[in-house]
């Protein structure tokens, strides 16, 4: 954080909550105060019966580059495995949230901003975004359920692709696998994101609830068995020096570059 300012903003537009993630100065990269604020916030909307629907921005010029690299490299192992854990734990209080998550993207959707917005139950993009996975050419696997959710979005093909090359593809390549809903201009992410979300919440809760829990239905086991493997795997490559290494390389290349290249986050 900076300056104190709380890293997430949450605010209330009648029955839908809109969640800002709120360090722009490093692209909204996930660091733990950000991924407690988040599992606190969902934790709130499943207390509170008013709430319908959640809208899950970022903001300035990213929706999140993924994990905050100054964070990590400052970690030992225990320290990387007990983020981690929280991670998993914000995605599973995604999974199971009360009421539906419109991911609003824009910017660079990167690595653990990648696995965020694959958490949510709907995603729509601007037109300027990029997402991308660049942790695979660092060495470490996915987390947050990733190697469960990415097959059943795109498809098995598709997220092989993704996963095993690491490269990035723009909006109109989202659209086509299935990765976004639908693109929309940047300028009216926002009030586009809140049509939808107002559209959701015009509709009987309970059936939403309903059609939720069919989607997952049989599915949950096989999720938390995704998560404890990747815990595992996550762990293990962090600990070993070739991606020590390349963490380091990383940070180094994209400090000299400037925030433009997402400085500051990348991986978790």
């Amino acid at each position: 954080m900076s300056g104190g300012t709380p890293p997430l903003r949450v605010q209330r537009d009648g029955p839908v909550v809109l969640l800002t993630l709120d360090r722009p100065h490093v692209l909204n990269a996930l660091d733990g105060s950000l991924v407690e604020a988040l599992i606190g916030a969902f934790e709130a909307v499943d207390r509170d019966a008013g709430v319908r629907v959640v809208v899950l921005r970022g903001a300035g010029r990213a929706f999140s580059a993924g994990g905050d690299l100054t964070a990590f490299l400052s970690m030992d192992d225990a320290a990387f495995s007990s983020f981690i854990d929280r991670l998993q734990e914000l995605a599973r209080r995604m999974r199971r949230c009360r009421v539906p998550i419109v991911g609003a993207l824009h910017g660079y959707v990167l690595a653990g901003g990648f696995e965020l917005a694959a958490a949510c139950d709907l995603r729509i993009a601007a037109d300027d975004t990029v997402f991308g996975l660049p942790d695979t050419a660092i060495g470490l696997p996915p987390t947050s359920g990733l190697s469960f959710l990415l097959p059943r979005i795109v498809g098995e093909g598709r997220a092989r692709d993704l996963l095993l090359v690491g490269g990035r593809i723009d909006a109109g390549t989202a659209l086509e696998y299935g990765l976004v809903s639908r693109i929309v201009p940047a300028a009216s992410l926002e009030a586009d994101a809140l049509e939808i979300a107002r559209a959701i919440a015009d509709h009987p809760p309970d059936g939403i609830a309903r059609i939720r829990a069919e989607l997952r239905r049989g599915t949950d086991e096989a999720f938390e068995v995704a998560l404890a493997d990747e815990a595992q795997n996550e762990v293990a490559a962090f600990s070993t020096p070739d991606v020590r290494a390349r963490l380091q390389a990383f940070a180094d290349r994209h400090r000299s570059r400037g925030a433009s290249s997402g400085q500051g986050a990348t991986g978790r």
